[in-house]
């Protein structure tokens, strides 16, 4: 699914739900996956670690720090 198709949904799901809900969309960088493997071998992308681990976390502490 597409990053468009994501903020679509979205953009439905708040019509949808109206103010009783929160809807956001997270657009996260490049993880560590094996479809960067033959990009990485022809050598156009960096195939340094990519780790989603710091991804997750910050999220969950932004989402925590807001409901503050």
């Amino acid at each position: 699914m597409s990053k468009r198709a994501l903020v679509a949904y979205a953009d439905a799901l708040r019509h949808e739900v109206g103010t009783h809900v929160g809807v956001g969309v997270v657009y996260p960088s490049m993880v560590a996956s094996p479809i960067h493997h033959s990009t990485a071998e022809a050598g156009r992308i960096a195939a340094g670690d990519l780790d989603a681990a710091p991804l997750a976390a910050g999220m969950v502490r932004r989402r925590r720090e807001a409901r503050r």
